[in-house]
């Protein structure tokens, strides 16, 4: 037989198993509504860095176009200065033929040479229909240019096939 303090206990016991249930079971319903929370939140996150990035993709976007004009407005700068350049070198080249037509060149005597060394550059000498200069130690065609009162490209282009790095001593080569 029961008595009736076995039965309590019995009852307490129940009574007590449901508590535990009960509070387990609230204690579910808290996590999972805290889960809940936590995922919208981070989806709220996610949305907003989402947008951050599309604002920077778009801002990356405007400046590579403003980059790419600017380097074609460059570009095109160069090609009119490098137009203009070679325009300008054209007419002081011509001016500068001008000029050697108005002017006549100096006449210089070689020096005497010291026994043993190469000769002296000879003065300039007509030789058919030209002048031409002898070319002596040390010469450069800029130098022969100066000395006779034209360009290096005219000389260049009255002695076609003249290397103006590789003249010899000796070699002569046609001024005007």
């Amino acid at each position: 037989m029961r008595t009736h303090s076995s039965v309590s206990r019995q009852a307490g016991l129940r009574s007590g198993q449901a508590n535990v249930s009960l509070v387990l079971g609230i204690a579910g319903v808290v996590l999972g509504a805290a889960g809940l929370v936590a995922g919208v939140a981070a989806r709220k996150s996610v949305k907003t860095v989402d947008g951050r990035i599309s604002q920077q993709q778009d801002t990356f976007q405007q400046y590579d176009g403003q980059l790419r004009n600017l380097a074609m407005q460059t570009q095109a700068g160069f090609d009119r200065l490098q137009r203009d350049m070679r325009a300008m070198n054209d007419e002081i080249l011509l001016q500068n033929e001008k000029l050697a037509g108005l002017t006549t060149p100096k006449k210089v005597e070689p020096a005497a040479a010291p026994a043993g060394s190469a000769p002296a550059a000879t003065a300039a000498a007509p030789v058919a229909g030209g002048v031409y200069h002898t070319v002596a130690s040390g010469d450069l065609l800029g130098r022969i240019a100066k000395k006779y009162g034209v360009t290096a490209d005219a000389i260049r282009q009255l002695n076609p096939g003249l290397n103006p790095d590789r003249v010899q001593i000796g070699q002569k080569i046609r001024v005007k």
